[in-house]
């Protein structure tokens, strides 16, 4: 079952299995290190804001959002990818990444290491498609950037050189 208070203190409960129920008519505040700042915000329309009083989107964050980078300095068939956000390479030829979940990004780096990303290679554990067809060289000679989103099958590059 569950427990818990609605805004004027009444305890409420249910049969709903582990769960922990709040009921308010106003938006939930959360706050920590004794500051009386508000942390976060669960609104009444379920926006959740992180570091404002008054989310206007699901998802309001004011401040920076972390991500882990990850690099490698080889070529590769397969390169774990789980947990990164922002991959820096240098020279290789790259056929794949492994540990994608559907809908994950990443934002590739290089400063004028010209990885080479391979276009569908059969050594690929989850292969790259590119827009051309072909393989694709990040940054041949100054710094290259670029996006690729997983769809559950290939990593799909988006490059701007």
């Amino acid at each position: 079952g569950y427990m818990g208070y609605t805004d004027d203190g009444q305890l409420i409960s249910g049969a709903t299995t582990d769960s922990i129920g709040i009921v308010a008519n106003n938006a939930l505040h959360f706050s920590g290190g004794g500051t009386g700042t508000v942390d976060m915000t669960i609104n009444t329309s379920g926006n959740v804001g992180i570091g404002i009083a008054a989310p206007t989107g699901k998802l309001h964050v004011v401040g920076s959002i972390v991500k882990n980078v990850c690099s490698t300095g080889a070529s590769f068939n397969s390169y774990d990818v789980s947990g990164c956000g922002i991959v820096s390479l240098t020279a290789g030829t790259y056929n794949g990444f492994s540990g994608g979940v559907t809908g994950q990004v990443l934002h590739v780096t290089t400063y004028g290491n010209a990885p080479v990303f391979t276009h569908n290679n059969a050594s690929g554990t989850q292969k790259f498609i590119t827009k051309t067809g072909a393989s694709v060289t990040l940054g041949a000679s100054n710094f290259g950037m670029g996006t690729m989103i997983f769809d559950g099958n290939f990593w799909i590059l988006d490059f701007v050189q």
